[in-house]
């Protein structure tokens, strides 16, 4: 998805609204409601072995999609960003974990959280 000057949008580019965009982005609380999708996007460059992991409580959400979408289509090795789609299940509060790290590696090169307030 690509902005009015024709670049990408931020990191977390197709959140539906600029309050959880940021919010998403300072690790702060976000709210959902049960059965509202959202979606985390996360900057990454696949080809480097590095990958997005999600940590969730699958009581509490499902993970409905896991895509890439390329910074410059048909480019090879080129970044872009991990998109993961939520489905919330029921209220309450959890965490996402997001977890950056090559599949053969024990440690994690970044790891992010978020707060998710279900209502």
């Amino acid at each position: 998805m690509r902005n009015e000057g024709g670049g990408l949008y931020p990191s977390l580019q197709h959140l539906l609204d600029c309050g959880r965009r940021e919010a998403l982005m300072n690790h702060a609380e976000v709210k959902v409601k049960v059965a509202e999708e959202f979606e985390i996007s996360l900057e990454s460059v696949p080809t480097t072995g590095y990958v997005w992991e999600a940590k969730f409580d699958g009581e509490m959400m499902r993970l409905k999609d896991r895509s890439f979408l390329a910074s410059q289509p048909g480019a090879i090795g080129g970044g872009g960003n991990e998109i993961f789609t939520f489905v919330p299940l029921q209220t309450g509060e959890t965490e996402v974990a997001m977890i950056r790290k090559r599949s053969w590696e024990r440690e994690a090169a970044e790891e992010r959280t978020y707060r998710i307030k279900i209502i």
